[in-house]
């Protein structure tokens, strides 16, 4: 005869409610009521857990950080230095080899667990401080946020799953981020290559010179303001897309699903332009088209423009 599981379901919602009444209870207390996994298993962690660290460094020109579960903040400076704020279980661990500066989670688990009952954030917390010229910077990041600023570097690398990205007053040969989750915000942006991928986010960025730039992203809205660039490609699959500046060179806009608004300083008589729309609405400086509007002349500036379901709306000098 087969037995009901009804019961075991019952005793185990019970005492699902019972460890939460008991965890409230705790709280109020002053107890620990967070809970986190680490390389020794489950383990109770409260305010009084954390540690502050500062160190001093000795000279690096490269930066090297592999951090799972953290908030990074990357500052100029006249000084080499690291402040981390963690939790006591969390171990991170940080030397400078072969003139780079690496900072890595000991024991990191992609899959990082956390309960919390009282509401408390206790997430790791890293702080370094570097002079305003670098070499190379890379960061594999994967939860957290990261703030990235006020410095100049050949090469930037920038690989995140989730967590929202700032970057400001940064120069650089080539910079290049990957976003599975979160948004980008930045400002003040000299670039020669700049490669930016999404795939769930919004993209804002203001004050951007850059010779080639590409960006890419699936889900969420991307915004350029005063923006210039000799080459450009963008790909939306589904937000819109708002870009204000000067459109230089071979430039490419495709849009699957969401608006399209371009408000350039070029002159019409000085740009080169084909804009198709499969299903919305065209307009030119007010004028309204059907399907297509083009514009061709003997300009080295080239803009073509795909729109599969959205408005695209223009306005140029």
């Amino acid at each position: 005869m087969k037995q009901s599981k009804r019961p075991s379901k019952r005793i185990a919602i019970y005492l699902i409610a019972a460890g939460i009444l008991l965890a409230c209870t705790g709280a109020a207390a002053g107890s620990k009521f967070s809970i986190i996994n680490t390389s020794e298993g489950f383990k109770a962690a409260g305010e009084e857990d954390l540690q502050q660290e500062e160190w001093s460094l000795e000279e690096f020109n490269n930066i090297d950080i592999n951090l799972n579960d953290a908030d990074i903040e990357v500052l100029p400076s006249t000084e080499y230095k690291i402040e981390i704020e963690r939790l006591e279980s969390r171990k991170v661990s940080h030397y400078v080899e072969d003139d780079t500066l690496f900072i890595e989670e000991e024991n990191a688990r992609p899959s990082f667990f956390m309960m919390n009952f009282a509401f408390v954030s206790y997430s790791t917390k890293v702080k370094v401080y570097v002079p305003e010229t670098l070499e190379d910077i890379k960061i594999d990041h994967h939860f957290g946020d990261l703030t990235l600023g006020g410095v100049e570097s050949n090469f930037i690398l920038i690989s995140k799953e989730d967590g929202d990205i700032e970057i400001h007053n940064i120069q650089s040969k080539q910079l290049a981020i990957q976003n599975s989750y979160g948004d980008i915000t930045g400002s003040d942006l000299k670039i020669d290559q700049l490669d930016l991928q999404l795939n769930d986010g919004n993209v804002k960025l203001d004050s951007i010179d850059a010779a080639s730039a590409a960006f890419k992203n699936k889900f969420g809205d991307t915004t350029l303001q005063d923006y210039t660039s000799q080459e450009t490609y963008l790909e939306s699959t589904d937000g819109d897309l708002h870009i204000g500046g000067e459109l230089l060179g071979d430039s490419t806009i495709t849009s699957s699903y969401g608006d399209i608004h371009l408000s350039l300083v070029n002159k019409q008589a000085e740009l080169n332009y084909d804009i198709e729309n499969e299903y919305g609405d065209i307009s030119i400086n007010g004028q309204e088209y059907v399907d297509k509007a083009s514009n061709h002349n003997d300009s080295d500036h080239k803009l073509t423009v795909s729109s599969k379901d959205g408005d695209v709306e223009m306005e140029v000098n």
